[in-house]
Order: C-alpha cells, then structure tokens, then sequence
C-alpha cells in the first residue's frame, strides 16, 4: 500500500519478526502491537501512532528517511563503540538499548527525558531525516528507531564486512 500510495514505482522492503509464534495477518499483527490510535482524533484508524517505519525503500533517495541505508546507518550506529564520547557507545549496551526501545514506545517525551538521562545529544542520524526524529524518535506518527532495535538480534553483515549506506 506505502508503495502504491507513493505513486513513484520504487522497490521497497518490508518484513515482519516473529520469535513468539504470532499467527494471523500482519495487518491485524501491526495494528495490535505497533499502532495505537490517535487520542485526538478518535476512531480514525489510518490517523494513528505506528512504532514501525516499514516499509522502506531499499535506495536513496533525497528527501525520504524511510530507506534500507538509513536502516543499516541506525543498527550500525547501535553496534558502533567509541571510546572517545560514552554518549555514543552503544555496543554492548543492552539494557540502554532496550531503555530506549521502552521510551520509543511511550513516546516523543520519554525519549528526550532518556537522551537526557544518558547524555545523548542525539539518536543515531539518518540522512534526510527531519532533526526532529534524532530528537525524539518520532517524525510525526512514525517511529524511526523500533524496527533498527527488533532487527538488532537478526541483521547480520555479509562476508563479515562492514555495510555502508545499504551497501557491501
């Protein structure tokens, strides 16, 4: 549907993890465990809150943050160590990671109060992303940061090389 509604023929990924066995169609599976509606904007269900920025296109593309790169720059910003700045050591960092997986799910105020509390300037950035979603994980409705943390336990990089803008 995001790519039809998009009207300009891209190519686009989209996926869904299961550990627990959920069954059913994914639409139903995103709308009970990633979305919630709108507080104010009762009963208008495309309107709502979704936690998820699927699908993504899988290129670049100048003014869309919802792409594979942005994806892979994220999750390798969640792997990345650095000795230099603690703020921007995630590696290793479990229980900040799954801090912020919490926050993101309470929305746009926990998670400054959490970049606060582990003094984060920012998110890891994405290119062509609003400063807003760095801020505070959210552009508008939609999350920027819960699908790179779900995919953290299944994204493997090939030949052990490190992947560059979506790319070997």
């Amino acid at each position: 549907k995001y790519v039809r509604d998009q009207g300009d023929g891209f190519s686009a990924l989209d996926w869904h993890f299961a550990e627990t066995g959920l069954l059913g169609d994914l639409n139903d599976i995103r709308q009970r465990e990633y979305e919630w509606p709108d507080p104010h904007r009762p009963g208008s269900e495309d309107d709502g809150y979704k936690l998820y920025m699927r699908p993504v296109r899988l290129h670049p593309q100048a003014h869309v943050w919802r792409t594979w790169p942005n994806l892979v720059t994220v999750i390798n910003g969640f792997n990345r160590s650095d000795a230099e700045n603690e703020s921007l050591n995630w590696a290793g960092k479990r229980n900040k990671i799954m801090g912020l997986y919490q926050a993101l799910r309470e929305g746009s105020v926990s998670v400054r109060q959490f970049r606060t509390a582990y003094g984060l300037a920012t998110l890891p950035e994405m290119s062509a992303a609003p400063d807003r979603l760095a801020d505070d994980g959210w552009d508008g409705k939609t999350c920027g940061y819960f699908d790179p943390i779900e995919a953290l336990d299944f994204f493997v990089t090939l030949n052990g090389k490190e992947v560059q803008n979506g790319t070997v």
